[in-house]
């Protein structure tokens, strides 16, 4: 007789053990996994609907990323307003130096602003200004006392004269380090030179060109002493370095002179430091539009417009076979589509000016290729256009803004209109001078007025404008908005890239709400899956116990009425 029960396999749920086994021969583990599994089902979908939206999302990402560098490689080329003094590349200035002679860049440096004016001039220095210098005579040990005393007054012409006191207990250092404490008062500087292995000299300097040091002997005799100064206070003419001079040049034949080297309002926009003369070297400064720079900025253009055409027509592509590339997950979204169109119809129309030589790019050799990407296709004809035609190509990026009164300025111009023209009826306060309205064809549906702004209102053509007026009389103002093609790709582009209403963001953050959504769901799911796990578990459980029961009770049967197998 046998009395071996096969109780089962102890399996941990939780903190709960429950015992299930194969007493029922049936395969209860994965009856379980089964149940959990069907349960499951629905949240691995959703897994599946999660990683769809982040990669849409991870590629919304991706036209992010390319609409902002091409936003950026436009910001050079488009026309700058509102009052923070920058300029784009078409206002930029280059210059270039040559000589008959000596390299100019020993005899002169050069800034050039973006407001300089455009032309050649011929420059010869003639003299530098210098600060005038005189020294001691030798003295054996500069940290020697010098045994005397007495005091001057020294100083820079145009400065205050600084008195300086001398014991017999300084030495010649002490001096010089005396001087230097009052140098901001009195224009003069003071050193030690070393002339030889024993020998020092004191050096005085005035801290400004074209001006001369005098000096007052008060009591005693420290400065005769040392040999710069005579008896009468005049210095000693052995012991002047330098004579305090200023500086001369010629301008186009004409003499013009200073006080020191810094020739800042010679010629507008550009500042000139003089480092030498020679009055044998003529000097040729021109300065010109930088259209190196200007070149360098279209490149960087076609470069980004390329790389964000790339990107689009990838998530637009329709394969020989009319399936969809893997990673085309933009594709069917609309404005995959309208931005594509937006963007070629824009680089395809004409700016500027009527008559211009430059209103579109193939008037500059930039023309579609075959998969209607930008290409220089006539270098020549673009070096030419900027070097001939470079306030052409200026209309042709930039907008341009004119108003018949200096009261009125264009603070920020975000619109995607073409050009416009109108005049603005401007009605002010008498008494607080505020501005009541601003009208348009007899109508203020166009404008709204906020303090001393005026701002198209959205849904009319004049919006994405905003204009600011300082005067305080009633005014009719002229305004003409020339569109320029880096202005109105930047502003349509912004519409996607704009970090607080763009659509990309918009997108982005709805699909991200749904996978947080989707992501919560899924987890709940799975979740309950487990409940069901363990509720399975403690099914089974129970019922291998009890059919473990019923088989010990029909063997201990057995084993009573001898009918055992065994």
């Amino acid at each position: 007789m046998s009395s071996d029960i096969s109780v089962g396999t102890a399996v941990q749920s939780g903190s709960t053990t429950i015992v299930t086994g194969t007493i029922s021969g049936l395969q209860t583990d994965q009856l379980i996994e089964n149940a959990v599994s069907a349960n499951n089902e629905k949240a691995d979908l959703i897994d599946v609907d999660i990683s769809e939206n982040a990669d849409i999302i991870s590629a919304y990402d991706e036209l992010y990323t390319l609409s902002d560098a091409l936003q950026t490689s436009l910001e050079s080329l488009k026309s700058v307003t509102g009052f923070s003094g920058d300029s784009n590349v078409f206002s930029n200035k280059s210059g270039t130096i040559s000589s008959n002679g000596t390299n100019p860049d020993g005899l002169i440096s050069v800034n050039i602003d973006s407001d300089a004016a455009i032309g050649e001039n011929v420059i010869v220095v003639e003299q530098i200004a210098k600060a005038f210098s005189i020294t001691s005579t030798d003295v054996m040990d500069k940290d020697a006392e010098l045994s005397t005393t007495g005091s001057f007054e020294i100083g820079l012409s145009g400065y205050d004269a600084a008195t300086i006191d001398v014991t017999t207990d300084m030495s010649l250092q002490d001096i010089a380090d005396q001087i230097n404490d009052s140098s901001e008062i009195s224009g003069v500087e003071a050193s030690i030179l070393k002339v030889s292995e024993s020998e020092y000299q004191l050096v005085l300097t005035g801290t400004q060109t074209n001006k001369d040091i005098t000096v007052t002997t008060l009591s005693g005799s420290i400065l005769q002493d040392l040999g710069i100064v005579d008896g009468s206070d005049l210095f000693v003419e052995d012991q002047i370095v330098q004579e305090a001079q200023g500086s001369r040049v010629l301008l186009n034949g004409t003499t013009i002179t200073r006080d020191d080297n810094l020739y800042d309002d010679l010629i507008e926009g550009v500042e000139i430091n003089l480092l030498g003369a020679d009055e044998g070297t003529e000097i040729t400064l021109n300065i010109n539009a930088d259209t190196s720079g200007a070149k360098t900025a279209i490149e960087d253009f076609i470069e980004a417009y390329n790389a964000l055409r790339d990107f689009l027509v990838l998530n637009q592509t329709v394969e020989s076979d009319g399936s969809i590339p893997d990673d085309a997950y933009l594709y069917g979204e609309p404005a995959i589509d309208t931005m594509a169109f937006e963007l070629s119809s824009v680089l395809g129309s004409a700016f500027g000016e009527d008559g211009s030589a430059a209103s579109t790019l193939r008037d500059i050799g930039i023309v579609f290729d075959d998969e209607n990407r930008l290409e220089i296709d006539d270098e020549t004809l673009l070096d030419s256009a900027l070097i001939n035609n470079f306030d052409d190509i200026s209309a042709l990026f930039s907008s341009s803004f004119t108003t018949s009164s200096s009261e009125l300025g264009l603070i920020s111009n975000t619109s995607t209109q073409g050009d416009l023209a109108f005049d603005l009826v401007i009605d002010i306060d008498e008494e607080t001078g505020e501005i009541l309205s601003a009208l348009v064809n007899g109508s203020a549906s166009g404008f709204e007025v906020s303090g001393a702004s005026i701002i198209g209102k959205e849904g009319t053509i004049y919006e994405g404008l905003r204009f600011a007026f300082a005067g305080d009389e009633d005014e009719t103002v002229s305004v003409k908005i020339g569109s320029g093609m880096a202005d109105k790709l930047y502003n349509y582009v912004d519409q996607y890239t704009n970090p607080t209403d763009g659509l990309i963001q918009t997108e982005s953050q709805k699909l991200q709400s749904e996978n947080d959504a989707l992501e919560t769901e899924a987890e709940e799911i799975r979740a309950r899956g487990e409940e069901i796990r363990e509720q399975q578990i403690e099914k089974y459980s129970k019922m291998e116990s009890d059919l473990a029961l019923i088989e010990s009770l029909r063997n201990t049967l057995s084993a009573l009425l001898g009918t055992d197998d065994d």
